[in-house]
């Protein structure tokens, strides 16, 4: 009986130190990001037919003029194209809304910011596709174009729309979503709109260094994509609508490392409303291409133009078009086609 208990008991300790050798070897890689998942009121993401060979959609940027006007008529356009499009899911680079609440700390605005949210998911709802939205400006900020320090638009966002950022994979691809507004609680709220021009915190550009180096190691990632909100480079002119120092050039030295991170392929930004690629070889241009891995920084485009006032002059020449793009994954290339929708001006524009 004793020779029996004693043999039980070595068998446990073994298998205790097997475990333990086996965590070891494989420890948890912590400061990476969460899960992001898509909007509220949209369908959960599936799984591909075939991992290398998949289209999804990009855009951002549908926010209405201003707080009294409704979501813009190419906006609702837009989302009863996106089923036709052959997209699996929908990566969307905030300004879905107006925000910019005047008190948000006094929470009496919640309803009005509900609403707006729902009137969103409800139009862009009809693709019948997961969507995953990342906040812009006009969801974090103040009116007045300065940040919240109370953190409840913050608050909103999550409650309504879910994470402010983080990834997830599909395929042979991984998808990186920034909140270029991050944090905005730690910062004095005293900048005006001028002066702000962003924020993406440390424990946010840690998590994004840590989550694309894991990814580019992972031989089943062959493409990675980063969707944000301001943009890194803006268009020649206007520097004080890329994300600024000190966030914009340390997300910056991250993104063009090419040689750490060769499969990160194209940053899809908005906030300016319009069509702009870097570098700009064709910055207007109807399509771009990239096989990975390349010795090459990724592709940086700004596809703002879902609905919100046209920036610059309305010609294509210039990006001052509505937009979204459609991107096509097939193997180690892809491929992606800028939807021109016209130079439209907006009701309320």
């Amino acid at each position: 009986m004793k020779l029996r208990i004693l043999v039980a008991f070595l068998f446990v300790l073994m298998l205790s130190y097997s475990v333990y050798r086996s965590s070891a070897a494989s420890p948890i890689v912590t400061g990476q990001f969460p899960t992001l998942t898509p909007i509220h009121g949209t369908p959960a993401l599936g799984t591909p037919k075939n991992p290398s060979s998949f289209t999804f959609v990009a855009g951002g940027d549908n926010r209405p003029p201003s707080d009294k006007d409704d979501q813009p008529p190419v906006f609702q356009t837009i989302a009863k194209q996106l089923n036709g499009t052959g997209a699996a899911f929908v990566i969307w680079s905030g300004d879905s809304v107006y925000g910019k609440l005047k008190d948000p700390e006094k929470n009496k605005d919640e309803e009005k910011i509900k609403k707006e949210y729902e009137t969103f998911q409800s139009i862009i709802g009809q693709a019948n596709l997961p969507v995953f939205n990342v906040p812009g400006n006009h969801e974090m900020l103040k009116k007045g174009d300065v940040p919240d320090p109370s953190g409840t638009m913050v608050k909103y966002f999550e409650k309504y729309v879910g994470p402010q950022y983080g990834y997830f994979t599909y395929g042979n691809s991984a998808f990186i979503g920034l909140n270029t507004d991050d944090q905005v609680a730690s910062i004095d709220a005293k900048p005006s709109g001028g002066s702000y021009a962003g924020n993406v915190s440390a424990d946010q550009l840690a998590g994004l260094s840590s989550t694309l180096a894991t990814l580019a190691a992972d031989s089943s990632i062959a493409h990675i994509f980063v969707f944000m909100h301001r943009p890194i480079y803006a268009t020649p002119g206007k520097s004080e609508n890329a994300l600024g120092p000190p966030s914009g050039p340390a997300v910056q030295a991250v993104l063009t490392n090419y040689a750490k991170y060769p499969n990160l392929s194209f940053v899809i930004a908005g906030h300016q409303h319009l069509f702009y690629a870097a570098p700009p070889a064709s910055a207007y241009g109807t399509s771009f291409t990239r096989t990975d891995p390349a010795s090459a920084a990724p592709i940086f485009l700004i596809a703002g133009g879902a609905g919100a006032c046209l920036a610059g002059s309305a010609k294509p020449n210039t990006g001052g078009f509505n937009n979204y793009l459609v991107v096509t994954v097939n193997g180690t290339q892809v491929t992606v086609t800028v939807q021109n929708l016209g130079s439209t001006k907006q009701p309320g524009c």
